[in-house]
């Protein structure tokens, strides 16, 4: 099933709606901070990944797209969880 190989791992950092901005914004710092640490980038680059960093509307656009693809292969192929 070729298609599947558009399945991939992501990891992102998120908190409650009502979190507020101060603290949203220190987050966001410390994220900038990680990903642009050039020993950080090599470790995940060696372990093939890569880092991007998302705007709060670019990370719920791209949740969105990764749910939709996922369930509609998911629906495509039938496939469940089991056990």
């Amino acid at each position: 099933m070729p298609e599947l190989e558009t399945l991939a791992g992501w990891t992102g950092v998120t908190g409650p709606k009502e979190l507020p901005d101060g603290i949203a914004g220190k987050w966001a710092r410390w994220v900038d901070t990680a990903i642009t640490d050039p020993e950080l980038t090599a470790q995940m680059r060696a372990r093939g990944s890569k880092t991007v960093h998302m705007s709060q509307k670019e990370s719920a656009a791209f949740i969105k797209d990764q749910y939709e693809t996922f369930r509609t292969l998911i629906d495509k192929h039938g496939i469940r969880i089991e056990g």
